[in-house]
């Protein structure tokens, strides 16, 4: 072999291996670019007889906004007395509204409620289910539980905090929302009766940047 095929072949090799270098870095550019996603600001705030917000970071997976998920804080009035504050997870997929018409959210929290004589601490789930019956304009109902057997003080008599609510929701542009609903506060007691602490309307704003 002389001395010009050994160059030959190395200029190849080298060819070769600066080709493999740029696919590489490619595709850790794009990597990348998937891994770096914005964050996104979710508010809500609601008043009426009793008020409350919620605050959360998360990412919203699509240009229209419709799927969300992130980290929350929240707090609430749940009677004038009563108060709730809960730190969680949140996620909602509204994106088959304008398909099949049906939407959901959930959330999952660590929660404290304090109340005259009353407190309690421990684990908060909650469903939203929303249908969409004209353009932009939906109904949705939601149930929300913090059991006592999920919390860190179980000597409490009740068996279970209840949170049920029902409304309307329009979304007035790209992440913005106004809507209006009517909450119901509960009790589940150690006899397994349910008694209401307080019921009322609510206006809210929820945005999305």
């Amino acid at each position: 072999m002389n001395i010009n095929t050994l160059k030959t072949l190395l200029e190849k090799k080298l060819y070769c291996l600066l080709c493999l270098s740029s696919l590489l870095s490619i595709q850790v550019a794009q990597a990348q670019e998937d891994i770096l996603v914005p964050a996104s600001l979710l508010l809500r705030a609601e008043s009426g007889v009793e008020n409350g917000y919620l605050v959360s970071i998360g990412h919203a997976q699509d240009v229209e906004k419709t799927i969300y998920s992130g980290l929350y804080y929240s707090t609430e009035s749940l009677t004038s007395s009563r108060k709730l504050e809960s730190f969680g997870v949140i996620a909602y997929n509204m994106s088959d509204l304008t398909k099949s018409n049906w939407g959901g959210e959930m959330t999952a929290s660590i929660s404290r409620t304090k109340d005259t004589g009353y407190e309690r601490t421990g684990f908060d789930f909650s469903l939203t289910i929303h249908h969409q019956f004209m353009t932009a304009l939906s109904v949705f109902a939601s149930a929300e539980t913090r059991p006592t057997f999920l919390s860190f003080d179980s000597s409490n008599s009740e068996l279970s905090e209840l949170t049920t609510t029902i409304g309307l929701d329009y979304n007035l542009y790209t992440g913005i929302n106004i809507y209006g609903q009517y909450k119901n506060n509960s009790v589940f007691s150690s006899d397994t009766s349910l008694s209401s602490l307080s019921n009322y309307f609510q206006f809210g704003l929820s945005t999305l940047f």
